[in-house]
């Protein structure tokens, strides 16, 4: 990756020439996943933009150095700039500007000790609450910056009041969405035109019902559990006490009623999450190997041990 990268970025520089800047960095993403990337700025410019090689990499011995460089000049080309002023460091670091634009995601905390460093959050469980402001978003995708100590500390705000103001914002700008599993598949086979079969349609009927709980954009959708009453208003809406919650990955959670407190069921569970992480979901969005348990009456979840 090495020599890939500095024939990259030679090649870069002599294409795009004295006008640009480009430099090398590494990227510690969610899960302390580590990416190789080039920043390309115009000298001109606040800001850069980000190139991720790790998909050009993969494609390096079948494609031309020069034709993988046209390629990433034309998504530069082509990207939509983001709407960022020469004051945008100021309105970060005041409060009220911002204030109605902070959410929250949730993140597993041992596998992000890294990415986790300098940056404000809160222990929840096996978690960790991370809270991001929002600086552009539209119907399909959005963008964010991560709230920093240094940043949070500016704000001379209290975490348990930013908590709740991240909450609100949240449940307004990322509103929750709770399906039933079967109908989630259904509509994924619909939308992909997948011939299945009818025996296969019968495989999804269980003797309970499963739901995934997401947001409407699908991304770092497991936060909306921490939405305040969510969790309390699903449990009067399926009458039970106590569901067990699954966490599929960062995206989303899965919800099964807790008929009996069986602790093998319990077992069962965590070893088939613990099976699907390390077979299905990319690193980059495991959540956790652990599943939880929302009681009701107490308005609580708890970790399965």
């Amino acid at each position: 990756m090495e020599e890939f990268k500095k024939r990259i970025k030679s090649a870069l520089e002599s294409m795009l020439g004295d006008s640009y800047e480009i430099t090398e960095t590494e990227v510690t993403k969610v899960n302390d996943s580590k990416h190789p990337t080039l920043v390309i700025r115009e000298k001109k410019s606040l800001v850069g933009a980000t190139i991720y090689l790790d998909n050009y990499y993969s494609q390096g011995d079948d494609e031309p150095i020069s034709s993988i460089t046209k390629r990433i000049i034309d998504t530069i080309c082509n990207s939509e700039k983001p709407n960022i002023d020469s004051d945008f460091v100021e309105k970060l670091m005041d409060f009220e500007s911002v204030k109605d634009n902070i959410v929250f995601k949730l993140v597993n905390k041992d596998l992000n000790k890294e990415y986790l460093k300098g940056k404000t959050y809160i222990d929840y469980m096996d978690l960790a609450i991370v809270f991001c402001i929002v600086v552009e978003k539209n119907a399909e995708t959005y963008s964010t910056v991560v709230v920093t100590d240094r940043l949070f500390n500016n704000w001379d705000i209290d975490v348990e009041v930013l908590l709740g103001i991240a909450k609100e914002n949240a449940i307004r700008l990322f509103p929750a969405d709770i399906q039933s599993l079967e109908s989630v598949v259904k509509c994924f086979i619909a939308e992909s035109n997948q011939n299945v079969s009818e025996d296969d349609l019968e495989a999804l009927d269980t003797p309970y019902d499963i739901f995934v709980c997401s947001n409407r954009q699908k991304m770092s959708g497991a936060s909306t559990i921490l939405y305040d009453g969510l969790l309390k208003d699903l449990a009067v809406d399926l009458d039970v006490n106590e569901f067990i919650i699954i966490p599929s990955s960062i995206h989303e959670v899965l919800i099964i009623p807790s008929m009996n407190n069986d602790t093998g069921d319990y077992m069962y569970y965590k070893s088939l999450v613990k099976e699907v992480n390390n077979t299905e979901v990319s690193k980059e969005e495991i959540l956790s190997n652990n599943i939880y348990l929302y009681n009701a009456k107490d308005d609580k979840v708890t970790m399965i041990d």
